[in-house]
């Protein structure tokens, strides 16, 4: 053990002088020039990154709610969606990730399973704002955009999109429009065909776009979202209510 001390010893001693050697300039100061250290690969990439921004996409909440499966058998759930997006280098693209889960969270007999979780990943240009009318107004490019419950075959569920949105801020009130375009696939061979289309008549419920309206009212921000395909009468609705506690960035939510 002493002589493990007496090494580290001599090599503190020995250090200044290795690092000084071969530099005149710095014998008569005692310290070393410093050279600038190139950053590394990840700081690099993390620079690049830091220069896009990194925010909340959609809505980010937790709120409990209580319907039927399939059976008929009434569950109480907490449904979550988690929602942001991470700016690439300030080139106007951003990549963007959603995701919305169901979780029975009280059936203990059933080991509280997680009973849908929707995965949505998505890579889209902001037009820049110099070639828009006014700041108030944002258009985005969807480059692609893929939804799936994250299962294989025979449960899988997954469809590919792009789209164009368009956003705008009147003040109190804003609206937007999506539009989207299916990604074509090939018909399944067989029923367990993993590179066939799951979800042939998707766009006869989801439609080829939805619009969204929302109002702040102070006490209140409300919000609401409307798809219908007029060729087959059938669509959604759906009505966000968020009403803000104190001055935070957390409020009480009804959907």
């Amino acid at each position: 053990m002493r002589s493990i001390l007496c090494l580290a010893v001599l090599l503190l001693l020995a250090g200044p002088a290795q690092a000084l050697e071969g530099h005149p300039e710095a014998l008569m100061t005692g310290k070393a020039p410093v050279a600038p250290v190139p950053p590394s690969r990840l700081e690099r990439v993390a620079d690049w990154l830091q220069a896009g921004g990194f925010g909340l996409y959609r809505q980010n909440y937790a709120i409990f709610s209580r319907g039927e499966d399939a059976t008929g058998e009434e569950h109480t759930e907490l449904k979550f969606q988690l929602s942001f997006r991470q700016g690439l280098g300030g080139s106007g693209l951003y990549a963007a990730y959603t995701q919305v889960s169901f979780w029975r969270i009280f059936d203990g007999p059933g080991s509280r399973p997680f009973r849908e979780t929707n995965y949505s990943p998505e890579l889209f240009w902001r037009v820049p704002a110099r070639w828009l009318p006014d700041e108030k107004t944002v258009v985005d490019l969807g480059l692609f955009q893929h939804q799936s419950n994250g299962l294989a075959e025979p449960t899988s569920r997954s469809w590919d999109r792009s789209y164009l949105r368009l956003f705008r801020d009147f003040g109190r009130f804003e609206a937007e429009i999506k539009l989207w375009h299916r990604w074509k696939e090939k018909a399944k061979r067989f029923p367990t065909d993993p590179a066939g289309d799951e979800n042939p008549d998707i766009l006869d419920y989801y439609g080829h776009g939805e619009l969204r309206l929302g109002v702040d009212l102070d006490f209140v921000l409300a919000r609401a979202m409307v798809r219908h395909n007029f060729a087959t009468d059938r669509g959604a609705v759906q009505v966000d209510l968020s009403l803000p506690i104190g001055t935070s960035n957390i409020a009480l939510y009804v959907q």
